[in-house]
């Protein structure tokens, strides 16, 4: 299997591709073309090969900090990078990482952390940020 195709497949297991799926290539999807799904197991899935991808992953894991280190580890070191630039401004942003205050700071512009997010996403909509709409 070819990088991109494992990317695509990775992304329809995080996100949970339903029904048409985008052709665009990397991590610009339109959030329309993906509905969230809450049944995938984490631990089935490749590792991420993107910010936007670990992004989903951590998600997924919802307090399991074990899991979410995990899709952490696994990912490429520009994307952990990234990832790590992203929730350090979220934890700036946000002390507590309560939903409320984590939406506006990363997911609503002009956020405190938009950009910061909108880089290691590539200006996709993740997982997280669908949640807060």
């Amino acid at each position: 299997m070819t990088n991109a195709a494992l990317a695509l497949a990775f992304a329809c297991f995080a996100v949970g591709c339903v029904g048409k799926v985008p052709t665009g290539s990397g991590d610009a999807r339109a959030a329309s073309d993906v509905q969230v799904r809450s049944d995938v197991d984490v631990n089935t899935l490749p590792p991420a090969t993107s910010c936007l991808e670990i992004r989903s992953c951590v998600q997924f894991c919802k307090a399991d900090s074990a899991c979410a280190m995990r899709c952490v580890a696994q990912a490429p070191a520009t994307a952990q990078t990234r990832y790590k630039a992203a929730e350090a401004c979220s934890r700036r942003a946000c002390p507590k990482q309560d939903m409320d205050c984590r939406c506006g700071a990363e997911c609503i512009f002009p956020g405190e952390c938009t950009e910061v997010v909108d880089d290691c996403t590539n200006g996709a909509e993740d997982r997280f940020c669908q949640l807060c709409l």
